[in-house]
Parts: C-alpha cells; sequence; structure tokens
C-alpha cells in the first residue's frame, strides 16, 4: 500500500516521521490537480480517503434503500463495506484528544 498525499500540504516533514514513528511506509507527496505543462513527466493523483469512500457509499446506498432496491441489488462497493473482517468504530472527541496527547501531536502554528 501507498500513502499519498497532496505535495502542497503543510507539514509534510511532521507526516513523515510520525509515519516512521508508527512503523508505518513514507509517505509520498503528489500534485492532486491536472495541469497540462506537467502532466506528461509527473502524472497527478487524485487522493482518496477511506472515510469519503463509505460516505459515499452510505449516502448512496440510502438513497437506493428509499428508491425501493433491496440489500442485493446495492451497489458491490457498499455492500464490500460489510465484510466480517471490517472494523467499525466510533471515535469520540476525548478518544481523539488522548491519542494526540500520547502521541505528543503539537497543534501548528
Amino acid at each position: 500500500m501507498t500513502f499519498i498525499f497532496d505535495h502542497g500540504d503543510e507539514g509534510a516533514g511532521f507526516l513523515v516521521e510520525e509515519m516512521k514513528g508508527s512503523g508505518l511506509p513514507t509517505p509520498l507527496f503528489k500534485r492532486s490537480r491536472p495541469n497540462p505543462e506537467l502532466d506528461k513527466n509527473d502524472a497527478y493523483h487524485v487522493q482518496l480517503q477511506a472515510c469519503d469512500l463509505a460516505a459515499w457509499e452510505l449516502r448512496r446506498g440510502e438513497s437506493d434503500w428509499e428508491d425501493g432496491k433491496i440489500a442485493i441489488e446495492l451497489r458491490k462497493s457498499l455492500l464490500a463495506l460489510n465484510h466480517k473482517n471490517k472494523i467499525w468504530k466510533q471515535t469520540l472527541e476525548p478518544d481523539l484528544l488522548g491519542l494526540i496527547q500520547v502521541a505528543n501531536i503539537k497543534k501548528r502554528p
């Protein structure tokens, strides 16, 4: 798996150090928007976050359900989110604040 982030994001050095410290692969930084002058030699990459996919599929699934589709007719990508090995967890603010404190993540200036 490759972790790709927009090259324009601030704090890239901090992210690299956090990922290395957590034993994760070093992230790559690529352009996220097309640029005809650069695309021939350096293709852009559209980032997709898992939470974006889940939110889109759940919203779409709810709409399909309201339109009378039964679960077997729902999109395969939505049904795949219901895999037996999934871990769905709601992270509440105190949990997130605790993680930030344990990881000693400083607030950006």
